[in-house]
């Protein structure tokens, strides 16, 4: 019989039943910040927001106003003092754009993942607002502006009250709701979520990269649409008719035209979609909400 040398399998037994490791958990120490917003006097045409982390949550509002609500961590308590002293709102004109700019100071020695903010602001109408974050979530409730929206990671919902908008996203959901006249949806994976508008007439561009599409008409709304991608494997819900007429060439690609929506409504509107995922229309019936009139239709169809 071969012989066995016991020492290592004796040395693997002592390790595994004697010799027990601990592990310290680091302590983290958080302190919460909160800072009023002082805009200029007077009118402001146009506001930017920028930040990190956290989340922007915009109200209608007759003039601007606002507070940031910042959380700041570090290993000890000296640390985080110091850094939740060093966060202030900063507030100044772009050069370049000529926007005024909102954004909060990062504390020197800090990681970007120790700050996260939350940004509550009123925005009037006439305030045009853009929102620019790296993971940060975006929502909206009410605002009757013009909004810009770009984002890497964070979620975008938005509701609007008039304006129109742009939102840009790619990995987080977009979802846009509400009335608005016109909206330019960009997002390259993740989910997207859209109900047209009803009582007006829409121009509607969704550049949908391979996340899911999901565009929801109202009933007796039926819109302009023009399409490239698999449209004839959208999923299209049994009240939603289509009917391609047109197919033209558009980079490359064979651009679909036609209209889509109720087969008892009226063209009121146009949407553009190029999407390399799936899609699903389906129609939504809202109480106290009416299609556009035959007038809107026409002045749509004459655009």
């Amino acid at each position: 019989m071969r012989a066995v040398n016991a020492l290592p399998a004796a040395l693997l037994l002592l390790a595994a039943g004697c010799g027990t490791v601990r592990h310290q958990v680091p302590v983290v120490h958080e302190r919460q910040v909160r800072l009023d917003v002082a805009p200029p006097q007077g009118a402001v045409p146009d506001l930017e927001v920028a930040f990190v982390r956290g989340i922007v949550v915009v109200e209608p509002g007759a003039e601007l106003a606002g507070s940031i609500e910042a959380s700041v961590t570090a290993a000890s308590e000296e640390e985080v003092e110091r850094h939740a002293a060093a966060i202030t709102p900063r507030v100044a004109v772009d050069a370049t754009s000529g926007r005024l700019v909102l954004s909060l100071s990062h504390p020197e020695g800090a990681s970007l993942a120790a700050v996260s903010a939350t940004f509550r602001l009123q925005v009037p109408p006439q305030t045009a607002l853009t929102i620019r974050t790296d993971s940060g979530d975006v929502s909206c409730r009410g605002y009757g502006g013009d909004l810009t929206v770009d984002t890497k990671s964070g979620d975008i919902d938005v509701t609007l009250a008039g304006g129109s908008a742009e939102l840009r996203n790619q990995r987080g959901r977009i979802r846009l709701r509400g009335e608005f006249a016109a909206a330019s949806l960009h997002n390259d994976t993740g989910r997207t979520e859209l109900l047209c508008p009803g009582g007006i007439a829409p121009l509607v561009d969704v550049q949908q990269g391979t996340g899911p599409l999901v565009v929801g008409l109202r009933e007796m709304q039926r819109l302009q649409c023009a399409a490239t991608g698999e449209v004839r494997g959208w999923q299209l819900d049994p009240t939603v008719s289509v009917e391609w007429t047109e197919t033209r060439p558009l980079d490359g690609e064979d651009l679909q035209v036609g209209t889509i929506g109720d087969p008892l409504g009226f063209a009121s509107g146009d949407l553009q979609v190029r999407a390399a995922g799936s899609v699903r229309v389906s129609l939504v019936s809202l109480p106290g909400l009416q299609a556009p009139s035959p007038a809107a239709a026409t002045q749509s169809s004459a655009r």
